[in-house]
């Protein structure tokens, strides 16, 4: 064949490839305007019933109803489904899911005037699944059920990220190791899409590759996680973490999990924010502005310190992926973001508790893991 080419007596001829991968994408995109259509649908329906279950809490005030706030505000209360309807009705003219994840950063914002809509959430997970189907796929068969181990990372640190990687070596039944790390591109929250980049070891997220977007980068990585898997815990670790003892860490986590706890680690935070240390970040961040300032946004009084390695059960999970769907300009911020204290803005707004797991013997690290040295 290689010879006939070069002598041209053989012709390629790609007709049927071409028409082979058209009418699968012709399927793909078919399918995609159908979830959609259902998508809007849905959505319609859980905004109907809001409205009706408001009026009607209205209405049964009695004839004085007129003097009630409710009776007021009731029109405001129902702008925000009424904008995102009128959002995803926009949406019924894309053609393609690649469409979709190109407005991604639109889609957070309609999600955000209305974020009680799960049909919405459900619609970001099933897009990932149609847009990247063998990378998400994977994905989700290497961590559901698993206790997932997330090494935050960066690409000048690669070769201590696999170091501490190489730490768990004997526990691959138990754990399954994702190396997450940014890329090169600096994009800001409004020009991030949607993507799913996974090779079986490293998850490649669309965000900045340096110190101040490491909550980015995170949270970024949990939402996927949220979006197309189902582990069983996630643990996740800096670069500069690696196992001490396995069976102490195995069992700390399992039970954890048997409890139902959903944040755990080392508890950390200051009631008063102008306690906290302002100068952290200097010295470490590309954006010369960025250096200039401190952490310019509330700090939660309590949580896990990021340092020392921190778990998240399901609901943990689900919270830090529903804060970054729905608070697209807290991660928009031109401040260092605190990966750690996001997280624990995440847990607050979900009301779950955190789980002190530091003691005398674990006051530097997450039990059965320790920092290197």
């Amino acid at each position: 064949v290689t010879l006939g080419l070069a002598l041209e007596s053989l012709l390629r001829d790609d007709t049927v490839v071409t028409t082979l991968h058209s009418i699968r994408q012709r399927q793909k995109n078919q399918a995609f305007r159908q979830t959609l259509s259902a998508l809007q649908k849905d959505s319609q329906s859980l905004a109907q019933e809001m409205g009706r279950e408001m009026a009607r809490l209205v209405y049964s005030t009695g004839k004085d109803i007129r003097t009630v706030p409710r009776y007021y505000n009731l029109e405001f209360y129902l702008k925000g489904p009424q904008q995102q309807l009128d959002h995803l009705a926009e949406l019924q003219s894309l053609q393609t899911p690649a469409d979709a994840c190109k407005a991604f950063a639109n889609l957070r914002d309609a999600f955000s005037v209305f974020p009680k809509n799960h049909h919405l959430q459900r619609f970001f997970g099933d897009l990932a699944l149609a847009s990247f189907p063998e990378a998400a796929t994977r994905l989700r068969q290497d961590s559901d059920n698993k206790i997932v181990v997330l090494h935050i990372s960066c690409a000048a640190r690669l070769r201590q990220a696999e170091a501490s990687i190489a730490s768990f070596a004997g526990l691959d039944d138990m754990f399954h190791h994702i190396l997450v790390v940014g890329e090169a591109t600096s994009r800001s929250e409004d020009e991030t899409g949607l993507s799913v980049r996974y090779d079986g070891r490293v998850l490649t997220v669309p965000v900045p590759d340096n110190y101040e977007s490491l909550h980015r980068k995170t949270f970024y990585a949990l939402m996927v996680l949220d979006l197309v898997t189902d582990p069983a815990a996630v643990l996740k670790l800096d670069d500069d973490l690696f196992l001490s003892d396995g069976p102490r860490l195995a069992a700390r986590i399992k039970g954890l999990i048997s409890e139902g706890v959903d944040y755990a680690g080392r508890t950390v935070g200051t009631s008063v924010h102008k306690d906290q240390w302002h100068g952290w970040h200097i010295g470490k961040c590309e954006d010369p502005l960025i250096e200039k300032r401190g952490y310019q946004f509330p700090l939660p009084p309590r949580y896990a310190a990021g340092g020392y390695g921190y778990m998240l059960g399901r609901r943990g999970l689900e919270a830090c992926a529903y804060t970054y769907l729905a608070m697209k300009e807290f991660f928009s911020l031109r401040a260092v973001g605190l990966e750690d204290a996001y997280v624990g803005h995440a847990m607050y707004a979900e009301g779950i508790e955190i789980r002190n797991v530091a003691s005398a013997t674990d006051l530097f690290a997450f039990p059965g893991i320790a920092i290197r040295q």
